[in-house]
């Protein structure tokens, strides 16, 4: 909060999302700003911190960053999905559109160069999940997952292959601690070819959860069939997604790779939680972002009472000395 380029400490507000781009620059979202911040040579200090936009209306209530492109999204409560450049630092007007209602849950798939556009699923309060190509923002599946309208709080698709031996997938977590998941034809949508709801099959619910989806990440190595998820009460669980089945222990997938890392519990986590423990036997699991930045060995994690962020090495098992 006090980095060079901040905005005022006045007007701060909590983070609500973040994403690690390339290897020197986190993207972090609070309710009113969308800030850039670089980290000097070493993983372990922030160096500087740009304000890429200020939120004049409605809260922004989450960010993604394209895996390939230089291009971050944001969504706000106001419909909003705003495109912005990191490279130049500025908003991208024609790349930005409306979400049939307040939104509340972004993803975008990777995409190798040259072979067609990414998806971008954009969740929503009421329910709606739309899915659109990320170029030109034409709809390949709009629909309302669930009958009670619950909020979807977040959304991953699963490590993109280009070869097409592997499905792309998407999961999406809700409040009512369902999780929807979807298989796509194409890893990448073609103009010409994708032009409907044969695009993507809708495949299984999810469910084990009994508090809201608080975050969710498929393995990153192919075929990236397992999926990672944390509630809102600190209940983490994993899913094998082709097969629709809850795996019976977590140990089961304490080998496998969930890269960038964003579950806010989790064996490679539990030293970033020694000063901010939750209360015994606290029902809800205090409101932490968590975001790895791959390659870097470091993780950040936002503070629970204030819009400040660290820095800790990762894995970290145990506290930092």
């Amino acid at each position: 909060s006090s980095l060079p380029g901040a905005p005022d400490t006045r007007m701060q507000s909590p983070f609500v999302g973040g994403a690690s781009w390339r290897l020197g620059r986190l993207v972090l979202a609070s309710r009113t700003h969308l800030l850039l911040l670089d980290l000097v040579g070493g993983s372990e200090q922030l160096q500087s911190c740009t304000v890429l936009a200020t939120q004049p209306c409605r809260p922004i209530t989450c960010v993604c960053a394209h895996p390939v492109e230089q291009r971050i999204f944001t969504g706000a409560l106001d419909g909003g999905v705003r495109c912005y450049r990191t490279d130049v630092q500025r908003p991208l007007p024609d790349r930005s559109f409306k979400a049939p209602g307040s939104v509340t849950c972004l993803a975008v798939s990777g995409c190798a160069p040259g072979s067609g556009s990414a998806w971008l699923a954009v969740g929503c309060d009421d329910s709606t999940l739309s899915v659109v190509s990320e170029n030109s923002f034409k709809y390949v599946f709009k629909r309302c997952l669930c009958p009670k309208k619950a909020k979807l709080t977040c959304a991953q698709f699963s490590t993109c292959d280009a070869s097409g031996a592997h499905p792309l997938w998407l999961a999406v977590g809700a409040e009512d601690g369902s999780i929807h998941t979807f298989r796509f034809k194409e890893a990448s949508c073609q103009t010409v070819t994708h032009s409907g709801a044969e695009t993507m099959t809708r495949t299984a619910t999810l469910r084990g959860h009994g508090a809201p989806i608080r975050d969710i990440s498929f393995a990153d190595m192919l075929p990236s069939v397992f999926l990672l998820s944390v509630d809102t009460s600190g209940q983490a669980l994993a899913f094998d997604v082709p097969m629709a089945r809850r795996l019976t222990s977590m140990a089961q997938v304490r080998d496998v790779s969930f890269s960038p890392w964003t579950a806010p519990i989790g064996w490679p986590v539990l030293g970033c939680w020694k000063a901010q423990r939750a209360a015994e036997g606290a029902a809800v699991l205090p409101a932490r972002r968590f975001c790895e930045l791959a390659g870097r060995g470091a993780v950040a994690a936002s503070d629970v009472t204030r819009p400040a962020l660290e820095l800790f090495p990762f894995p970290c098992p145990s506290a930092p000395m």
